[in-house]
């Protein structure tokens, strides 16, 4: 399948054994009308004459009749809004690969974030524990203070209420 353009007209054509189908259109109706017209005429060509060509005269009918057909303006709507489907069609795929590759892309930094958040979490609980511990080691000091302290109030109200260290002052 060929075609080549010149001036306004596109000459489309392509070779089935020996024989070569030749459309030409107008340049602005595109590639595809012309290609399907094309293949058209083929099936119709094997479909009539085959390799009889005793039936190539009658077969002048069934081109003027595909030619009517394609000359149309329901029918070459019809060709022209498939083509346009196909494009909408190659453009959502092409759209969608392009936001499956973005979303594997803002996977990966995800995965790099969750592994950073990972990386983060360990050293929290290792310096939680080690600050959980120095707290703990802080109120022991002052809980010993207290313990020394309140020994010292002892020992001093018990010198003056017993009027020094003895104890048989304290119990007589």
């Amino acid at each position: 399948k060929k075609s080549y353009s010149k001036g306004e007209y596109l000459f489309s054509f392509f070779s089935e054994g020996d024989i070569t189908f030749l459309c030409m259109s107008p340049i602005d109706g595109g590639k595809l009308i012309p290609f399907k017209y094309l293949e058209d005429v083929s099936e119709m060509w094997r479909q009539e004459v085959g390799t009889n060509n005793s039936n190539s005269a009658q077969f002048t009918t069934t081109i003027k009749e595909l030619v009517e057909r394609y000359s149309n303006k329901c029918e070459v709507d019809k060709l022209e809004k498939a083509e346009q489907d196909l494009q909408k069609v190659t453009e959502v795929v092409t759209d969608s690969l392009n936001k499956a590759i973005q979303r594997g892309s803002k996977l990966e930094d995800l995965m790099d974030k969750t592994s950073n958040l990972n990386r983060e979490a360990q050293n929290f609980r290792f310096q939680s524990k080690r600050l959980a511990s120095k707290l703990w080691k802080e109120r022991l000091r002052v809980y010993m203070l207290y313990f020394f302290i309140a020994m010292s109030i002892v020992v001093v109200l018990s010198q003056i209420t017993c009027n020094g260290f003895t104890p048989a002052a304290c119990f007589s």
